[in-house]
């Protein structure tokens, strides 16, 4: 299978999801997910690389979970500092998930609005700029 990461090109949807979940090393550790295991994330999310990220760290903390704790040459590494790590990751994605949700109002046009606030017999409770006037 297949690692593929470019620090230089952030725009592309994989290196970027490498970036945000701390995927973007081969050897040291060894990696998390193969290059089709994100783009098939990916493609599922609709390209929607916040969402595939969730989902990678969340893949990831189950893989943690059936890791033994190690040691070796004076380096102890153990599960729950990974677990640790990727809990933090996965808030901080769910964060920027929720912070850039943004309310859209859709399916009316301009001049389907203009005849809604000019008619006399329909009241309209809330409207753009509303707090303008005060």
């Amino acid at each position: 299978m297949a690692f593929s990461y470019d620090p230089a090109a952030l725009t592309v949807p994989l290196n970027y999801v490498r970036f945000r979940i701390g995927d973007t090393t081969e050897t040291e550790p060894p990696f998390l997910f193969h290059d089709s295991e994100i783009e098939a994330i990916l493609t599922d999310e609709g390209d929607n690389v916040l969402c595939a990220c969730e989902r990678l760290v969340e893949g990831a903390l189950a893989k943690v979970a059936r890791d033994v704790d190690s040691s070796g040459a004076g380096l102890n590494t153990t599960r729950s500092q990974k677990t640790t790590h990727l809990q933090d990751v996965l808030t901080r994605i769910r964060n920027d998930i929720t912070s850039k949700a943004t309310p859209r109002f859709t399916g009316n046009s301009q001049s389907a609005l203009d005849d809604l606030l000019e008619d006399d017999d329909t009241r309209v409770l809330f409207r753009l700029s509303q707090i303008d006037d005060c």
